[in-house]
């Protein structure tokens, strides 16, 4: 026969056991999308050569495109495919690909804001320090002063 503790034990860690389950369920890892879309480096663009050597390839090959496109035979899926092929390819070749550079975790300004607050802190425990001394060596004086 098993007394009221033991029921009790049981029925806490049946408690535990489930709360465990719970929170792997919170803590499921979720997954993240990535986009499949091509970024062009774009800020090449502001640069004024790069920026007429982009419109001139653009306008060579749109009017290579037009003269397909002049017959009429193809349909719309199609004119849509070699217009969207001009402009990746004209991307690609002129812009490249944006590279992704990854960020710094901590900045240099934030660097040095942080040697700054640990100098002046190491500054503000020396005065305490000196305080303190200051302290024992008064106390220590009128000790000595009412021994004698």
């Amino acid at each position: 026969m098993q007394t009221l503790c033991d029921k009790l034990k049981e029925k806490d860690m049946t408690i535990f056991i489930d709360h465990d389950q719970q929170q792997r369920m919170k803590l499921k890892k979720r997954e993240v999308k990535r986009s499949t879309r091509t970024q062009y480096n774009v800020d090449f663009l502001k640069d004024r050569v790069t920026t007429e050597t982009f419109r001139l390839t653009v306008r060579n090959k749109y009017e290579a495109l037009q003269d397909l496109l002049d017959e009429g035979n193809i349909d719309i899926n199609t004119q849509w495919q070699h217009i969207k092929e001009m402009w990746t390819s004209t991307c690609s070749e002129v812009l490249g690909k944006k590279k992704y550079q990854q960020k710094d975790w901590i900045s240099a300004d934030t660097l040095n804001k942080v040697q700054v607050r640990n100098e002046t802190k190491g500054a503000t425990a020396e005065r305490e320090q000196q305080k303190q001394q200051h302290r024992k060596s008064k106390q220590m004086q009128t000790e000595q002063s009412r021994a004698a």
